[in-house]
């Protein structure tokens, strides 16, 4: 498994950015969680039995909206996807298939094959996941 990082579950303090997309920044990480967890969380959690599209999209926006916040420098997907595990086991549908095999796979996780910053504006492309 590896050693952990210093800064390991700690929100990030630096700014980060890949290609042209620009995560918000570091001090705004703990009002963004603040409001995601009032809005997002107390909204779509604990995801409630319903149809295959409504509950794709509950989790799309979920991981859609923690992806864009970024709150960590490492294992945001990871824990976005973990998320995602749990919405859908509360919801009565199976744990989703992203088809990775783990970090350095190769594989590039379906929801950002579009770019980060097309995720807010089809967030229901996670929908093919389950």
């Amino acid at each position: 498994m590896g050693e952990l990082y210093a800064w390991a579950g700690q929100y990030r303090t630096v700014e980060l950015q890949k290609d042209n997309f620009a995560w918000p920044p570091a001090w705004r990480v703990s009002d963004n969680l603040a409001v995601f967890e009032r809005e997002m969380l107390g909204r779509f959690t604990p995801c409630r039995p319903g149809p295959l599209a409504q509950v794709a999209d509950a989790m799309a926006h979920i991981h859609a909206e923690l992806l864009l916040i970024h709150p960590f420098r490492d294992g945001n997907g990871r824990l976005a996807r973990w998320l995602a595990d749990i919405m859908a086991v509360q919801a009565g549908y199976p744990v989703p298939d992203y088809g990775l095999t783990g970090r350095g796979s190769g594989t590039t996780p379906p929801l950002h094959c579009g770019g980060l910053a097309g995720l807010r504006s089809d967030l229901r492309a996670a929908g093919g996941l389950l």
